[in-house]
């Protein structure tokens, strides 16, 4: 492809602008955040854009955020039919409370239960119960290393090679991940599973067993746990993710929160504090100015209306025929450069039928204040199909002469 078509989209802005009611594009002036966390990305829900990173690529445990993954291999493996949410599952002895090591986020999982799959996943994501995952892993894999066999799997599927597990619940320091891929994980995770949102992470408290036990069980009462995510009220659109502490990695986070037509993922990890009370409120505090500086700083923008050329067909029995972009054309953008947007259509300058409609034909690139922001395919939007053989000799011998004009044109 070498022959470029370059369009503005400053007619349109009026369209776009309309899409955002309120909003003006006068610069904020917002600085960074500065923040204290090891290791930080902030990115675009809709567009992977990152609009923040500190230190993106520096090896860091997880701690619960694991669990997150071990969300998306049970929604994964109830999409595929190997189980289902409502299959009930006999807690094993290896998941009882009782058993788990000092220090654990209980679910509190006892002999002689009988638990939901569902309910083990609200108990991971909100209880952030170690024991959870343990039944989980034991109920789906057979234990908690072949579940860290079928996390690692679908990481590296997924092309993120620098996350490695080796049990699911996040409490060893040997589990790892950067900020940059969980952040980009949890974009596939959402994307895939929207629905974790509402079923899961947004929960802010959760209560198990559902129905008081037997006056004589001594060990297990029915308990309340709230969500270790204070953002949840602290935020007006937060509505997930989750949190994480052990030793090794300090305090961390996972965050998502959707509004004015955006939705942002942070992920902070490595956060210092003498204790477990100020470690929380400085995990909060950090993940809030990350997110009301994506929200603040920048906006994602949906031209509704792109000015597309009609592209010139050779020996088909139309003469041109319409492109568009094969995806949602959607691009994030600092505020005050939205005024600025335009447009580059990159397509092959001699197209021959047949034309198969969604055939790749171009390129459609744009730019913010001079930058590339967003690049996407352009398709045929129909068939075309080839013209009879006289008008297919002619187009030939037409279409040999207008191509020694271009390689003349293109030498000079």
């Amino acid at each position: 492809m070498n022959k470029l078509i370059t369009t503005s989209i400053l007619g349109i802005l009026l369209l776009l602008c309309s899409a955002f009611p309120g909003w003006t594009d006068d610069s904020t002036g917002l600085s960074p955040p500065v923040l204290d966390a090891e290791s930080v990305v902030l990115l675009d829900y809709d567009t992977g854009t990152i609009l923040f990173e500190k230190n993106a690529d520096k090896v860091i445990p997880p701690a619960s955020l694991a669990k997150l993954v071990t969300l998306y291999v049970v929604y994964s493996m109830a999409e595929s039919g190997y189980i289902t949410l409502d299959d009930v599952v006999e807690v094993p002895e290896q998941a009882w409370y009782v058993n788990m090591p000092a220090g654990s986020s209980l679910m509190f999982l006892g002999p002689g239960m009988k638990v939901t799959v569902k309910d083990l996943m609200l108990g991971l994501a909100v209880s952030s119960g170690n024991d959870a995952a343990v039944a989980l892993a034991y109920y789906i894999a057979g234990s908690t290393e072949g579940f860290a066999a079928l996390m690692n799997r679908e990481m590296n599927r997924l092309g993120f090679t620098a996350m490695h597990f080796v049990e699911p619940s996040g409490l060893s320091e040997y589990n790892r991940i950067t900020a940059r891929e969980f952040a980009a994980f949890c974009r596939v995770y959402l994307r895939r599973f929207p629905q974790s949102l509402s079923e899961l992470h947004s929960v802010k408290e959760y209560t198990f067993p559902y129905e008081a036990l037997p006056a004589d069980e001594p060990l297990i009462r029915r308990i309340t746990q709230k969500n270790r995510n204070t953002l949840l009220w602290e935020m007006d659109g937060v509505d997930g993710l989750k949190t994480g502490y052990i030793e090794e990695s300090g305090y961390n986070l996972a965050v998502t929160a959707g509004k004015n037509r955006m939705r942002l993922i942070g992920v902070v990890l490595g956060i210092d504090a003498d204790n477990h009370l100020e470690g929380s409120e400085k995990r909060s505090r950090e993940g809030r100015a990350l997110l009301e500086y994506g929200f603040s700083g920048f906006v994602t923008v949906r031209p509704r209306d792109l000015a597309l050329p009609s592209i010139k067909v050779w020996k088909g029995i139309e003469e041109n025929f319409e492109i568009g972009p094969s995806e949602e054309v959607v691009v994030t953008v600092p505020v005050d450069d939205v005024s600025l947007l335009t447009t580059e259509v990159e397509v092959e300058p001699f197209i021959e039928a047949p034309v198969s409609k969604g055939e790749r034909v171009g390129t459609l690139r744009v730019f913010a204040g001079g930058e590339l922001t967003g690049t996407f395919p352009l398709v045929s939007r129909e068939d075309i199909v080839k013209a009879g053989l006289a008008e297919e000799i002619w187009d030939g011998l037409m279409l040999m002469i207008e191509r020694r004009r271009y390689e003349k044109a293109m030498a000079d």
